[in-house]
């Protein structure tokens, strides 16, 4: 897909990607916040909102998508996955994204949708890292929204979630070691 640098980064800041890792959002090892953590840092874009936060009633939108299979390669084997496609989008059935498809099927508030994700959770063994498991159920789930695959509203009489991405965060942040070494080499400021 040719993009000019400009489009790129558009295409990368709102998480327009979810076949890098298929079932889960990735690109280039980084999960979601981390591409956008990138991205905030490469065009001084200090805006961490998500699409997530702009709802808490969630609908899927599959009507005019065409299903086909995709590879998914995993332990030396490649396994055929459900796939839907509508324009150059596709949404593989595949890990969190299938999961969301499932509970999204059945239910629409946000409140449900995490206490399904927190079942989900811990019916696969990972209820000890459940914030991790939510957080990546939260970017499926942002990704899907800015793809078209599900449709948000807001009901007011309902609580929402707010997500942002920082600029300083755990794996993306400035060296502070590193700029405080450099500004001892240069020495005291000196008067022009």
């Amino acid at each position: 897909m040719p993009l000019s640098p400009k489009e790129g980064f558009r295409w990368l800041a709102p998480g327009g990607f979810t076949a890098d890792t298929p079932g889960q959002v990735g690109i280039g090892g980084l999960d979601l916040a981390g591409a956008r953590q990138v991205v905030q840092r490469l065009t001084s874009n200090e805006k961490g909102a998500w699409e997530v936060s702009r709802f808490n009633k969630y609908k899927l939108r599959l009507l005019g998508a065409a299903t086909r299979l995709m590879p998914i390669y995993r332990n030396g084997q490649v396994e055929r996955v459900k796939c839907y496609v509508r324009g150059n989008k596709q949404l593989a059935l595949h890990g969190f994204f299938a999961m969301l498809v499932t509970l999204l099927k059945s239910e629409s508030d946000l409140v449900r949708l995490l206490e399904g994700v927190s079942a989900q959770a811990h019916a696969q063994g990972s209820g000890a890292q459940e914030a991790l498991f939510r957080q990546h159920a939260l970017q499926a789930l942002e990704v899907m929204l800015n793809d078209g695959w599900v449709e948000g509203k807001q009901n007011p009489k309902r609580p929402g979630i707010t997500l942002g991405t920082p600029r300083e965060g755990e794996r993306i942040h400035t060296n502070a070691d590193l700029n405080a070494r450099i500004a001892g080499m240069r020495g005291p400021a000196q008067a022009p």
